[in-house]
């Protein structure tokens, strides 16, 4: 018995509709913009009245306060290991933009969806680096050469607020904010070659603020945390459409 005219299409409809849309944040200008600028302000608020609010003053402070495993990155900053700091910093960034843009290639809308997924990550950076920036105020701990002799070249207030790392908290924020957003449309396996990559930049972006004698062990370590757990969290919460 032959299938009637048009009867081969309507046998296919069923099969499409099967397959679910993709996952989509839904990012409403006004309300997802006040979001990025209160975290925006948040972040920028302590380093603007970085002089008017306390931070540690010792110069030269006690190696008897540090842990052992600290000790070892007290020196004078290293400007060649602080620039990679920065530059695998720029790159864990710039490489998590690229990822999402790659991971929409070939779908409709693929250019809204990547705007929509970097505000997702721009919102969980920002609060995690905000969180950052106020814990380092709460906490008030010298950085590493404020324990050396030359310590009175460092009496700057940024050298008086060094837990936890900014650098390694946004760089772990980006990886762990990319990780989030795969998994929740379901493709972190998909992924998992762009997911290492960033988690990787981010444990080098960390080494080299170590190595800086920028950062203690103590202060990546609490930045890697801070960092993957705002990063990840951020993009569960967020409304999707």
């Amino acid at each position: 018995m032959s299938l009637l005219p048009g009867s081969a299409a309507l046998a296919q409809r069923p099969l499409a509709a099967s397959v679910p849309p993709p996952v989509r944040f839904e990012v409403r200008p006004g309300r997802d913009g006040a979001i990025l600028g209160a975290a925006l302000a948040l972040d920028l608020a302590p380093t603007l009245l970085q002089r008017h609010l306390p931070y540690a003053t010792c110069a030269p402070c006690s190696t008897r306060s540090l842990w052992g495993i600290d000790r070892r990155a007290v020196g004078v900053v290293d400007s060649g290991w602080a620039q990679a700091s920065s530059a695998a910093l720029l790159a864990t960034g710039a490489a998590t933009a690229l990822f999402l843009w790659t991971s929409h290639r070939g779908e409709n809308g693929a250019l809204r969806s990547t705007v929509e997924d970097l505000v997702v990550l721009g919102q969980a950076a920002g609060m995690a680096d905000a969180a950052s920036s106020w814990l380092k105020v709460v906490v008030q701990r010298p950085r590493p050469p404020r324990y050396t002799a030359e310590a009175g070249l460092y009496r700057d207030p940024e050298y008086g607020l060094s837990f936890p790392s900014g650098h390694a908290t946004l760089a772990f924020s980006a990886a762990a904010a990319y990780w989030s957003i795969q998994h929740r449309r379901g493709q972190a396996r998909r992924h998992a070659a762009q997911i290492v990559t960033l988690f990787a930049l981010a444990s080098l972006t960390a080494a080299a603020r170590v190595e800086a004698h920028k950062h203690f062990p103590t202060d990546v370590a609490a930045g890697a945390v801070l960092g993957t757990a705002v990063g990840w969290a951020w993009p569960r919460l967020h409304p999707l459409r």
